[in-house]
């Protein structure tokens, strides 16, 4: 809105005048960039529930791998105890066949009871070792733990591709 005044003087008389106006502008609609932007505003929106998704992903690994861990360690002492067990019962197995008292069958039998004891505690123990790999998977320190990297890896296979390169070239001439 505009409000201009004017004023002079005519040797006749004096002259003021005045004019009102206004000015209206508008933009064009612009349906292209409007699009645009609502779609990026989508992306980012569905970037950031998949986002939110892999970081719940990620913590209900971590969650399973630690309960798996704990579970194995349980097992491996539960199989450990089974073992020293087994032993004292062969054991006394064995004295009473030698006081006469039991016979062999019973002895065998026990032996065999040991060696599934020991078996059970090799399995729990190999368990216990692949929880504990799941869960440095799941936290991302398995190669860290292992003295290993990405780079140093990449930078290997890398050698190893320009070497076979290298020596494919040189049998080709």
């Amino acid at each position: 809105r505009r409000r201009h005044t004017r004023c002079s003087r005519d040797w006749s008389s004096d002259v003021c005048s005045s004019d009102l106006g206004f000015s209206l502008s508008f933009l064009p609609h612009n349906r292209a960039a409007q699009a645009d932007d609502m779609r990026a505003r989508l992306d980012l929106r569905q970037a950031e529930t998949g986002l939110e998704r892999t970081r719940n992903q990620i913590r209900l690994e971590v969650r399973n791998a630690i309960i798996g861990l704990l579970q194995a360690r349980a097992q491996v002492s539960a199989a450990s105890r089974a073992v020293e067990l087994s032993l004292q019962t062969l054991d006394a197995e064995e004295k009473k066949l030698r006081a006469g008292t039991s016979v062999a069958y019973n002895v065998i039998r026990i032996e065999r009871d040991v060696l599934n004891a020991q078996q059970a505690e090799v399995q729990a123990r190999v368990n216990y070792a692949k929880a504990r790999v799941e869960l440095e998977r799941a936290t991302g320190m398995l190669l860290e733990h292992r003295g290993l990297s990405m780079d140093k890896f990449a930078a290997e296979v890398l050698a190893m591709v320009t070497a076979n390169g290298s020596a494919a070239a040189a049998a080709s001439r």
